[in-house]
């Protein structure tokens, strides 16, 4: 193939390799029913903007170039530039007993950012056995509140932060003005006022995307340290998001990148991650006498009295407190 096109020449042969893989993967997904059949990634879109080439005698590195500037070594690029990360000092990004296992350079509008793929040696992790119920923490998530979590006796509610509301009315500018500009269609280009009309959309996509993380990563450390167990429901998301009425909040919201950066965290302390059953109805059963009532169906109903035990419940906390009741039976069965 790369005496049929020379251009495959001023790639590296990992970056070639991974490409095949990651084919070959999409394939295998779909032959096993697991994914649907695989298209190709323009390079106009996210996945077509990325490779990953792999570490071998010294190709990829981390160094400070002759003037002083941060550099990272690629494989048939040489010496690159970068920007340290606001916050991170350079001997941090490749820490001490630490070794480089691939990097994968993706295309963020005009940013070219590089991950690092690392390999360390960490001590046995050793999992947490002495918790009682008030190490527990149960959550349940929501579009009005982006969550309602806490133990049977202090409960919390976290407000949505609504992100894709808030730069809406600018981002809906933009757009309107790059669809103005000049694009040659059967070309596939643009004119240079195009160009910098798509990267000031992706700049403030960008923008909403990296104040969503940071929202993730503080709650998910904040909850992490106050428990030993955490337990939330098991998410539909995939089914959720098609309805249209909501797709657009669902997708904003990011449960599951957040409910990602809580399970890792957990992991890696030794604590406990649950996931209940997703068709556990926890808002309809009451937490004192286990009555189902399946009138509260309804979201519209916020509270509710139990027929049976005449029990006054919030719809929030007593999903709370049913998940918890969950993560203790499954605590035992596992004793």
């Amino acid at each position: 193939m790369k005496e049929q096109n020379p251009w495959l020449m001023e790639v590296d042969k990992f970056a070639l390799e991974d490409a095949v893989n990651r084919v070959n993967d999409a394939y295998k997904n779909f032959f096993e029913k697991r994914a649907r059949f695989p298209k190709h990634a323009s390079k106009s879109k996210p996945q077509g903007n990325t490779y990953t080439t792999h570490f071998t005698n010294g190709n990829i590195a981390v160094i400070k170039d002759a003037s002083g500037i941060p550099c990272i070594k690629l494989p048939k690029l040489g010496l690159v530039r970068f920007v340290l990360p606001k916050g991170t000092k350079f001997k941090d990004l490749v820490p001490e007993f630490t070794h480089i296992l691939k990097v994968t350079v993706r295309r963020e509008g005009k940013r070219y950012i590089a991950s690092l793929g690392l390999e360390t040696v960490i001590d046995e992790i050793k999992p947490v056995t002495d918790f009682n119920t008030g190490d527990i923490i149960g959550m349940d998530m929501g579009l009005k509140d982006f969550c309602h979590y806490g133990t049977k006796e202090e409960k919390f509610s976290v407000a949505n932060p609504r992100f894709i509301k808030i730069h809406e009315k600018r981002l809906r500018k933009l757009q309107k003005a790059l669809s103005r500009k000049q694009y040659d269609k059967k070309a596939h280009k643009g004119s240079k006022n195009y160009y910098k009309g798509k990267d000031r959309v992706a700049k403030e996509h960008r923008k909403i995307k990296n104040q969503r993380k940071d929202f993730h990563h503080k709650l998910s450390r904040k909850i992490v340290d106050r428990c030993k167990v955490f337990v939330c429901e098991d998410l539909n998301i995939r089914g959720m998001i098609k309805n249209r009425h909501l797709s657009k909040a669902i997708a904003s919201v990011g449960w599951g990148q957040f409910l990602m950066f809580v399970k890792y965290k957990m992991e890696r302390e030794g604590k406990i991650f649950i996931k209940a059953d997703r068709w556990l109805p926890s808002s309809q059963i009451c937490s004192k006498c286990g009555h189902r009532n399946t009138a509260v169906k309804d979201l519209k109903i916020r509270a509710w009295d139990c027929p049976v035990c005449k029990t006054h419940h919030d719809r929030d906390d007593n999903a709370v407190d049913n998940l918890i009741l969950y993560a203790e039976q499954e605590l035992q069965k596992a004793a």
